[in-house]
């Protein structure tokens, strides 16, 4: 993942659900480039924060021994725009787990209110044998969790 779209992990519930937030900060280059005299962020960035909840939901479900690829997304409504300075709640939730993937459903909130939904985000997996690889992923997720430790490590 070259763009992280999240800052911090708040909570996992592996299998379940995974809660993180984003914060859109005006220092963020896509502002400058998109409606210069209203900052607001792109809807597929918004999106994008969801699909990255759900991959590490994915990931962190399968103790770190996937690569997986996001290969449907289905059912996405964006209800208000996100405007620089809004603290996003990302939340993914796992509705089933394929023996090659996952399908699931988020939201993404800012306070109570509801800005963006996902009815189905459908990941596809390849399961890596190799401990070295599972450890490697579980690094990059402490690095992108902000802090969050899960409770086994």
């Amino acid at each position: 993942m070259r763009f992280l779209f999240l800052d911090r992990i708040l909570e996992v519930e592996r299998g379940k659900r995974l809660l993180a937030t984003k914060t859109a900060s005006i220092m963020d280059e896509y502002f400058t480039m998109h409606y210069a005299r209203q900052p607001l962020m792109p809807a597929a960035l918004v999106i994008e924060c969801l699909a990255q909840a759900g991959g590490w939901l994915n990931i962190i479900s399968r103790d770190f021994r996937v690569r997986t690829v996001l290969g449907l997304l289905e059912e996405a409504q964006i209800r208000r725009p996100v405007r620089a300075g809004d603290l996003l709640i990302v939340e993914a939730q796992m509705m089933y787990m394929h023996v090659d993937g996952a399908t699931l459903r988020g939201e993404v909130r800012v306070d109570s209110e509801v800005v963006a939904t996902v009815g189905r985000l459908v990941f596809a997996n390849e399961t890596v044998q190799d401990v070295a690889f599972a450890e490697r992923q579980r690094e990059h997720f402490h690095y992108v969790a902000g802090g969050y430790r899960l409770s086994q490590d």
